[in-house]
């Protein structure tokens, strides 16, 4: 499972038609089992809130093309508005906040659970758990202390594919752009373009 995150209103600038541009992105990419990603909350700091308009209109965009969706939530408004879409998945971020809402998101939902605790487990259902660092970008070293749990799933947050290399985990997410913008906080060196995700095809 390819998690391809386009990140929030940083991204496309809460832009409908950046927005489906990513959706095409992932299309074109083709990856075997992969999903495209969003990130919906009220308020994180500095970063811009991705509109539910353009939310939308990027879901249905990806029901056409036949591109899997699934959401990042960081409060329980964001969980209830993106449960209405049908996702494939709810993705709960390595922050406490986020981590919260897992007794909220109903049991037939499926759930990745972001965390950098090597120990953590949950009894919940229909829950993955991923491991990541909250460094952007980080380094491979920053991930030893997780071991071969790797192997289950990684938020990779580091420049190059090495980890998904060695670890060939169940799940593995990786932050996508459409090009380097100093501005957009989402387009770091630890986030790929697509010219560089054609070497997970």
């Amino acid at each position: 499972m390819i998690i391809l995150d386009c990140g929030s209103g940083n991204s496309c600038l809460n832009n409908i038609d950046k927005a489906c541009a990513m959706v095409k992105a992932v299309y074109d990419l083709a990856i075997p089992d992969s999903y495209i990603k969003w990130q919906l909350f009220k308020k994180a700091g500095n970063n811009i809130s991705l509109s539910h308009e353009v939310f939308e209109r990027a879901v249905r965009y990806a029901e056409v093309l036949h591109v899997k969706t699934g959401v990042s939530v960081f409060d329980k408004e964001s969980l209830d508005f993106a449960l209405k879409y049908g996702m494939y998945f709810i993705k709960l971020a390595n922050n406490k906040d986020s981590q919260a809402l897992l007794k909220d998101v109903p049991d037939y939902m499926r759930v990745i659970y972001s965390t950098n605790d090597p120990d953590f487990k949950t009894d919940r259902k229909n829950t993955d758990v991923i491991y990541c660092v909250s460094k952007y970008p980080a380094s491979d070293k920053d991930y030893d202390k997780f071991g071969d749990k790797l192997k289950q799933g990684i938020s990779d947050h580091t420049t190059s594919f090495a980890l998904y290399k060695k670890y060939n985990p169940k799940i593995y997410e990786v932050h996508m752009c459409l090009e380097r913008v100093k501005t957009n906080p989402d387009s770091g060196t630890f986030s790929r373009l697509p010219e560089q995700l054609k070497e997970l095809v």
